[in-house]
């Protein structure tokens, strides 16, 4: 019988027949590892892919609740909805203290933030735009969706 043939017969009978040709089977051996490395690749690809945080809106990171970022007490839950994480980032900005939620002010805690000008420290907050803001495009869309000015948060603390 023809060659390709007698490989459909030694793949049919679980390789039984010994293939005739000496270079068929180094061709069997590079299709599969062939086959291993792409699969390797996908699975390397998949896991290394980052998930956006935006499709996640109820996951909570344990260090972000456990964190003080932004002046947040310990323990609480603001800002760390959509998997942000344990600082107030330019990518991920924490709401002002002045619209609540944060530490007391008091006679220890004066609300200094301790700023340090880096992308990945701050803390940095997303202030609300005002209308002549958000007329002229100021700001900078965030996770979520809305429209913020993004700056150096000024007070870590509520009065």
């Amino acid at each position: 019988p023809p060659l390709t043939r007698r490989l459909e017969i030694a793949m049919f009978r679980g390789c039984s027949r010994p293939i005739a040709a000496p270079w068929a089977r180094w061709l069997l051996l590079l299709l599969g590892i062939a086959a291993v490395i792409g699969q390797v690749a996908l699975l390397f690809r998949t896991a290394t892919r980052a998930t956006p945080v935006g499709d996640w809106p109820s996951f909570t990171r344990a260090d972000c609740v456990a964190s003080t970022k932004g002046g947040k007490p310990s323990g609480s839950g603001r800002d760390c909805g959509a998997g942000q994480g344990a600082f107030c980032t330019l990518q991920q900005p924490c709401a002002p203290c002045t619209q609540g939620g944060c530490k007391r002010c008091s006679d220890t805690e004066f609300g200094n933030c301790r700023f340090v000008m880096s992308e990945d420290v701050g803390p940095y907050c997303a202030f609300p735009l005002t209308p002549d803001q958000e007329a002229a495009g100021v700001g900078k869309y965030l996770s979520d969706g809305r429209r913020a000015l993004v700056a150096p948060c000024v007070k870590c603390c509520s009065d």
